[in-house]
């Protein structure tokens, strides 16, 4: 392990996180409506798109105050690989406007950073880019025209301020799986099983380094404590491995006994509906 852990579970354009934000998009279709985009389901029927090709389309989140965004994380079952797309932020409603990001989108999977330029693909398909801190009240991405017959499909889109943890508390893993499957036993003991899905969990170790790290852990980890999807990469130079999780159980942040006012927790965790093969 080279890189640190990093975790994304605030998301700006969720009504159900921020009940005072206004998420709006140019254009909606019957069924695809634009508050979708932030729901955390990961049906491909469940999803923000739009009715007309060949344009710029845009999906818009009018905060109730300032807020500091560094990480953005598109889920799997978008159409945008190999796209163009700007990330952009304003403070006037958009009188003035910064292209946080402006980049074409990876078309394939392969190893890199969370902060390479034009972020990582992960190996199911999820694009997960950290940028620089920026601070702003209109955030808003932008996709210019796809080509005919082509319009954006976004399944889920998280925007928030990410937490860096130091490091996991050894022994730790993001390999570790359990396979699920609906099995009949016959009298003789012979099974029959329906498919089957292998799903990653896992326990974490989060040992904060400070009061100021504790304010950041805690503010993030009351997010998932609520049974909201977190994506976590385990390792910040393979950001390819990022994944989407869920608790698996309780937990909360005590002292550690080594340090004063030291926190650290054991985390459950398990990943939030896998990939079907």
């Amino acid at each position: 392990m080279a890189g640190t852990p990093v975790f994304l579970v605030e998301n700006i354009f969720s009504v159900v996180q921020f009940p005072d934000h206004s998420v709006n998009a140019d254009e909606e279709a019957t069924g695809s409506e634009d508050w979708r985009v932030a729901t955390g389901r990961r049906s491909s029927q469940d999803k923000w798109t739009t009715t007309t090709t060949n344009t710029t389309h845009t999906m818009t989140v009018t905060c109730n105050r300032i807020r500091t965004c560094d990480m953005i994380a598109i889920d799997r079952g978008h159409n945008l690989a190999g796209e163009a797309i700007k990330l952009q932020g304003s403070n006037d409603a958009f009188t003035s406007t910064e292209d946080i990001i402006d980049i074409t989108m990876p078309t394939y999977s392969a190893p890199g950073s969370i902060d390479d330029t034009l972020g990582v693909m992960t190996e199911e398909g999820a694009w997960v880019k950290r940028f620089d801190p920026r601070a702003y009240t209109w955030w808003r991405l932008t996709i210019p025209s796809m080509g005919a017959d082509t319009m954006p499909e976004i399944v889920g889109l998280w925007l928030g301020k990410s937490y860096n943890s130091r490091s996991f508390d050894w022994p730790w893993s993001e390999e570790d799986v359990e396979t699920l499957a609906s099995v009949v036993v016959s009298e003789a003991g012979w099974e029959g099983a329906g498919p089957v899905t292998v799903r990653r969990r896992g326990t974490m170790g989060i040992r904060c380094t400070s009061l100021i790290d504790y304010d950041d852990a805690r503010y993030t980890f009351a997010h998932f404590s609520r049974n909201r999807p977190m994506w976590m990469c385990a390792d910040d130079e393979q950001a390819d491995r990022t994944i989407l999780i869920k608790q698996a159980g309780g937990f909360g942040f005590g002292f550690d006994g080594q340090w004063p006012f030291r926190r650290a927790t054991q985390i459950p965790w398990v990943e939030y509906e896998p990939m079907r093969e």
